[in-house]
């Protein structure tokens, strides 16, 4: 094999072996967060507020396909995304959940 394309195969093999491990790395620490999220949020609550954003008229959409997600996934199969995602909507839809699931008209 001609020596230029085995230095370049062995860098490229080198350079994905990195990449695996920055990922795993990453899995590792994402596994953490998810975890500690479950142990510092009260599942019956995280219920009650999903039960409550189900029953919002009006939502778009793709938050309908957040807490659809969230909650087919909670806690099992979270990941860090769909957490943020789902806190995301709890800040948007914060007076109507504060309020119960009363809109303040």
């Amino acid at each position: 094999m001609d020596e230029t394309l085995e230095r370049k195969l062995q860098e490229s093999e080198a350079v994905w072996a990195e990449i695996e491990k920055m990922t795993a790395e990453r899995e590792k620490k994402d596994k953490r967060i998810i975890s500690e999220y479950c142990a510092s949020n009260n599942s019956a609550d995280i219920y009650n507020i999903l039960e409550l954003l189900e029953k919002y008229d009006g939502m778009p959409e793709y938050d309908q396909e957040t807490v659809t997600q969230f909650k087919a996934n909670y806690p099992k199969l979270l990941t860090v995304n769909l957490i943020h995602r789902y806190e995301d909507l709890k800040d948007i839809y914060n007076e109507y959940l504060e309020l119960g699931g009363q809109t303040n008209d």
